[in-house]
């Protein structure tokens, strides 16, 4: 599936000099495609469409997303998304944007409530710790 892309939208500069500026990220069976358009986009689903279709398998539409990295999207337990930049942070660059990934509202409820569930079943402290360590290492 890389390889389709990359074929069909090469790194390197095209002969108008401008780059594809297409980026895939995978893993296991999920992954995101980062595009500067939206025809590119579109381009590329109707690639993995193809590429998925020869092995009997297919794109799920409701799993499958196109947004603005501005609006943000979830991946991983992860929310990813991008936001004005704030000088008051660091005065030292020019940047416009900031990249913001931190932990989804959803894995953070998720690992409360493990937490919550071993604390209220165990009264002693030794067996508390050693159930809540392998939670919170993940």
């Amino acid at each position: 599936m890389e390889d389709l892309i990359r074929k069909a939208f090469p790194a390197r500069k095209v002969t108008d000099g401008s780059r594809s500026k297409v980026n895939l990220f995978r893993y296991a069976d999920d992954l995101i495609v980062t595009v500067t358009n939206e025809k590119t986009l579109t381009q590329i689903k109707h690639i993995i469409a193809e590429f998925l279709k020869i092995r009997g398998l297919e794109l799920k539409d409701s799993k499958t997303r196109i947004v603005n990295i501005s609006t943000g999207f979830n991946f991983l337990g992860f929310s990813i998304s991008r936001k004005p930049f704030n000088p008051r942070l660091n005065k030292k660059t020019d940047q416009k944007t900031v990249l913001i990934i931190k932990p989804s509202d959803k894995a953070v409820k998720s690992i409360k409530q493990k937490i919550r569930e071993i604390i209220s079943k165990n009264n002693e402290l030794a067996r508390i710790i050693k159930e809540i360590n392998p939670v919170l290492r993940g």
